[in-house]
């Protein structure tokens, strides 16, 4: 998901934050690509990483205590460095909400390896810190908590915002089989199941996203950080309008031997009033 601010110079739309894939590299480069060539890199000091947990049940938030990540994005043949925002970090410490994850999880994680070789190359050159924040199997009401700790940087321009998710895992290698017969063929109803969800997520209600999740149980890999994204909009200042731009899956399931996993990624804006626009 990419949430795009105005850019003072008028000239296109300036992304503050993307939620993309988490799992495969090849889905991932097509959807991030779509939202991550519009991020003018001189704005930003910070950059969260908001990831979902797959090592483990990890029903908190954990930070890094890491020094420094390493891409595999190389420039003339050495490895693209990003160090830690030791003072974000020291910041969300003082809450006494977070924990410190270990190294072992840390390097386990797959999501931020995904992410950060695309990102480190967009902010090369720029001294932009990272703020890896792992994001465990949170019940509701962690997830309001978490989000109104955290919309105060979603506010600040100076933030970038990267959040993981897939969507759908259907089959029974992933212990989901819905089905809607109505929709047609199978892979016609996970889309339904999964645009469903994408639609909830459109209107920013983490009320609405939770019922959803409640009545359907679609394995959405993601739906911690994304519910503790939209309890963020909840409590921040910036009105945002959410709109999905690509949804794809990497396979059509046709009979309950098959599976596939979906991926989709959503760009959101600023929504401004329409005489505010004129003006600028």
């Amino acid at each position: 998901m990419t949430i795009w601010r105005s850019n003072p110079t008028k000239q296109n739309t300036q992304a503050i934050s993307t939620i993309t894939d988490s799992r495969d590299v090849s889905f991932f480069t097509k959807h991030s690509l779509l939202v991550i060539h519009d991020v003018l890199p001189n704005l930003f000091l910070f950059c969260f990483y908001v990831l979902l947990a797959v090592v483990g049940n990890v029903p908190s938030i954990k930070k890094s205590k890491a020094n420094e990540y390493k891409s595999d994005v190389r420039q003339d043949g050495a490895m693209l460095h990003t160090r830690p925002s030791l003072q974000v970090i020291e910041e969300l410490n003082t809450t006494g909400k977070f924990e410190f994850m270990d190294h072992s999880v840390d390097e386990a994680e797959h999501s931020m390896e995904m992410h950060l070789p695309y990102l480190s190359k967009v902010f090369q050159g720029h001294n932009v810190k990272v703020v890896p924040i792992l994001v465990g199997a949170l019940n509701s009401q962690n997830e309001a908590m978490y989000g109104q700790l955290l919309s105060k940087y979603l506010d600040d321009p100076k933030n970038f915002f990267s959040i993981s998710s897939d969507f759908c895992h259907w089959g029974t290698r992933f212990s989901y089989t819905y089905y809607d017969k109505s929709h047609g063929a199978i892979h016609k109803s996970i889309e339904a199941l999964d645009r469903m969800g994408m639609e909830i997520i459109e209107t920013g209600n983490p009320n609405a996203f939770k019922q959803y999740l409640q009545e359907y149980e679609n394995t959405i890999c993601g739906r911690h950080p994304i519910s503790v994204f939209l309890n963020m909009l909840q409590h921040c200042s910036s009105k945002v309008k959410i709109g999905f731009v690509r949804y794809e899956q990497s396979s059509q399931c046709k009979s309950m031997r098959d599976s596939s996993v979906s991926y989709a990624s959503a760009a959101a804006k600023l929504d401004t009033p329409a005489e505010e626009d004129e003006q600028d």
